[in-house]
């Protein structure tokens, strides 16, 4: 099922939503991944969303997380639109049980099957994937060069335990030995298989923060350190950021490369589905930046569905989907979805989409709102004893930016136009 795809989501009573019903389109033309962002404050459901789109095929989801925000025991319900194919209802009943009429019900209960099946024997065509920005990777104890044993799909869709930080930093070692060996035996190509997305890795972090990166073992004790231009770093010792960034990039990494797949082929190349939850967290706005398009870049034929707060998230790529969800105190709507836009500024994402009307502190705020409440009055009444009023607040406003005193002078020639006085700001 290479051309797997989720593409629409019902949901009836659930935490937030009442009665929600969205549909994901395509990429269209766009030639990179597929993204559809979820923006909204806090409390509006966008995790609540990603663990839906998630949790049908994730029974620990289900009866951990989803079935909790369930409203009502008969009439809660969802279901998806899978290729075209409607997935679902999915509810419980009086006795809490769970039952599901899964239109896909092969590829659903093959796919959950897979998840817990010998690994070494299990073969997967499509492939799903959470990340929570709250996750990162410390430093643990490696004894040596070993097989990692945990299933390549265990908890791969549990945004809070998806990053097995054991089998990160063995899979790193393996593979740097690996090449170790290669480059031992004069060997051409000495990043050949899971070196040369180990490669990638590198590559993908160097372009994302701007210095160099490379994994290498150390002995006594034996343990993976990262070179960050040249300085040699445990893991410990890295920003958290830095942490962020590697555990889930390398952890998505290890699990494709490690996953027995029916066909041949390339990583990065393949067609699988990404949940990224609040995925910036711990980043500088300038790594919130490019995030995105590095991953669409990446992994051009994946379907990547991403919550967020940042508006430099959102303006980092061009083409998304962007969902704005928006909570009344009671219950979360979701507008019709729009296409994000590269070229549109932050300040106008802060508007458009966060609701963010303002541009300075709230000190400065306040005084610009009395500033223009008088503006106003005086422009209404044209009395000439505001006029000086008005002066004053202006040049208590200036002084403090560029910016500032540019909105402020501005203002300034429009009032005193108005009264065809000379400017005196």
């Amino acid at each position: 099922m290479s051309d797997f795809a989720i593409r629409g989501i019902e949901v009836h009573q659930i935490g937030v939503f009442e009665n929600l019903k969205l549909k994901f389109p395509e990429n269209g033309t766009i030639p990179e991944a597929e993204i559809h962002i979820f923006t909204g404050e806090n409390g509006s459901g966008k995790s609540t969303l990603l663990q839906l789109l998630a949790g049908v095929f994730s029974p620990e989801i289900f009866q951990n997380k989803l079935l909790l925000k369930f409203r009502n025991l008969e009439k809660s319900s969802f279901g998806f639109e899978i290729n075209n194919t409607l997935s679902g209802p999915h509810y419980r009943n009086e006795n809490g049980q769970i039952k599901s009429n899964v239109g896909l019900n092969i590829v659903h209960r093959d796919y959950v099957r897979n998840l817990t099946g010998d690994y070494r024997h299990t073969e997967f065509d499509f492939a799903l994937f959470a990340y929570s920005g709250y996750r990162r990777v410390d430093s643990l104890q490696l004894l040596g060069i070993k097989e990692i044993e945990v299933h390549p799909m265990a908890d791969s869709l549990n945004f809070d335990k998806s990053i097995n930080p054991n089998s990160i930093l063995q899979w790193i070692a393996n593979m740097k030995n690996s090449e170790y060996r290669a480059i031992a035996k004069n060997l051409k190509d000495s990043s050949t298989n899971g070196n040369g997305v180990l490669k990638e890795l590198e590559k993908v972090i160097k372009e994302m923060i701007g210095q160099k990166v490379e994994f290498e073992i150390e002995e006594n004790p034996f343990r993976v350190v990262v070179l960050v231009d040249g300085l040699s770093m445990d893991f410990d010792s890295l920003p958290d950021g830095l942490k962020s960034i590697i555990s889930w990039i390398a952890d998505l990494l290890m699990r494709m490369q490690r996953i027995r797949w029916k066909d041949n082929i390339p990583v990065f190349e393949r067609r699988f589905i990404l949940f990224l939850d609040e995925i910036e967290v711990h980043l500088h706005p300038a790594w919130q930046r490019k995030v995105l398009p590095i991953i669409q870049k990446l992994f051009k034929n994946a379907q990547i569905f991403i919550s967020t707060h940042s508006p430099f998230v959102v303006g980092s790529v061009d083409g998304a989907w962007i969902y704005r969800l928006k909570f009344d105190g009671k219950k979360t709507t979701v507008a019709p979805p729009t296409r994000s836009e590269d070229g549109e500024s932050f300040v106008s994402i802060l508007k458009e989409i966060f609701d963010v009307k303002e541009q300075f502190g709230q000190a400065v705020e306040k005084k610009l709102d009395a500033f223009y409440l008088m503006k106003n009055k005086t422009l209404s009444k044209k009395e000439i004893s505001d006029l000086a009023k008005i002066e004053s607040m202006a040049k208590n406003l200036m002084g403090q930016s560029d910016e500032l005193d540019l909105i402020v002078e501005m203002e300034m020639r429009q009032i005193h136009r108005q009264f065809s006085q000379p400017a005196s700001i």
